[in-house]
């Protein structure tokens, strides 16, 4: 058979191939697409139901919101709910899905009204009572809010079936409302009843501490992290991280020796090396720094060093005082003190090099990054800045 003949035939069979291909594609895409649908519109159902259920805005909400988004539209989504409430208008939870829906879309005056349609029909009910309330919090009707929210706490108190997120939501709404009236005494008892609902709960009083802090209520903020230490008090890592926490409250509200002294606790719970301690000593550093205050940083570590002399750590921090301080010769004298104590400490040696460039002691520097290579003879980044320093001399 000649080429000519076997390509005619191999051509042919393909178009064939792809002809079959896009014939069963149009004729099966209608049917596709019809699943599709079909698909879409079981998985809408679902979500409907779940939704008439628990009329919560959250990711079932959310989600169905986006099938109507990306499907039939919003408008539909409206009509659709409007249809239903018009069929059972005396459904709260149909009242409280339309309200979700008018408030997602801007339409806030019927949003109100289908939400105050809700607390009508489920006076008992303390969600009714929330989204109304959460809702004029959002328009800023906060003194609208604080009666609807004060009722949703107390029917959630009442039910003892509501989540302890739910009722965190509830009152840190609430307490937000009081504080917008300049009720300042509700708003921090309202605040309060978090911790209250699971005193043993960190997470919770972090939350809450964090908040405190926000609206500069220090002293609250100060006292839930107080809370968390005698929580946790086997635990040097978390009481590290308040007495962290509460330092910088201290630092925020100008009290620099309190927040020193706490920074000065949490140090004491660290090990050398540990980021935790890097962190807390850069911030008493740069309170210092804040005011170019380098002879009382000198003098607040040299008062640590009476008490533990040998402390190479210290003496490394010392000596970067005292070069930012320029007193270069102090300083490199204290980074050679911990070296004789630490001789393969090659951090601090490194230091201790930067100062004897700084003071242009460039045969100095050279014999310290000598010393590196013996106990590091592999490193190649030192051979680098070695050969640079002989290019200077």
């Amino acid at each position: 058979m000649s080429v000519s003949k076997r390509n005619f035939i191999a051509s042919t069979v393909l178009l064939i191939l792809l002809s079959t291909l896009l014939l069963s594609h149009i004729i099966l895409a209608p049917t596709i697409l019809a699943q599709d649908e079909d698909n879409d519109a079981k998985v809408i159902e679902r979500y409907k139901v779940m939704l008439k259920r628990k009329p919560r805005e959250g990711s079932s909400f959310d989600r169905l919101y986006q099938f109507y988004l990306e499907g039939d539209g919003l408008t539909a989504m409206v009509s659709d709910y409007e249809a239903e409430a018009k069929a059972d208008p005396d459904d709260a939870n149909i009242q409280l899905l339309l309200g979700h829906i008018y408030k997602r879309l801007g339409n806030d005056s019927d949003a109100l009204a289908a939400y105050q349609r809700a607390v009508e029909l489920a006076p008992n009910d303390y969600y009714t009572y929330f989204a109304l309330g959460q809702f004029n919090v959002a328009l800023r009707k906060h003194e609208d809010a604080i009666p609807q929210l004060s009722k949703a706490a107390n029917l959630s108190d009442q039910t003892k079936s509501v989540s302890p997120e739910e009722l965190t939501t509830i009152y840190k709404t609430l307490g937000n409302a009081f504080f917008n009236r300049d009720r300042l005494d509700d708003a921090i008892k309202a605040w309060n009843k978090i911790s209250e609902l699971d005193p043993q709960n960190i997470f919770a009083r972090i939350e809450l501490a964090d908040l405190y802090r926000e609206k500069e209520l220090y002293e609250q903020a100060i006292s839930q992290h107080e809370a968390i230490i005698e929580i946790k008090a086997e635990d040097p890592y978390r009481i590290c991280l308040s007495l962290r926490e509460i330092g910088k409250i201290h630092e925020e509200t100008g009290k620099f020796k309190e927040a020193q002294d706490s920074y000065d606790k949490a140090i004491a719970l660290t090990a050398p090396g540990n980021w935790l301690r890097k962190d807390i000593q850069q911030r008493i550093i740069a309170i210092y720094a804040a005011d170019a205050n380098w002879t009382d940083l000198i003098a607040y570590y040299q008062e640590k060093l009476q008490k533990v002399a040998n402390d190479t750590e210290m003496l490394g921090l010392l000596a970067a005082a005292y070069i930012e301080n320029e007193q270069l010769d102090e300083g490199i004298q204290t980074y050679k003190r911990g070296l004789e104590l630490s001789p393969t400490d090659n951090s601090l040696r490194l230091n201790l090099i930067a100062a004897l460039r700084n003071a242009e002691k460039l045969e100095d520097a050279a014999l310290e990054y000598g010393t590196i290579t013996q106990h590091q003879p592999d490193n190649f980044g030192i051979y680098r800045e070695l050969g640079k320093i002989y290019l200077e001399l």
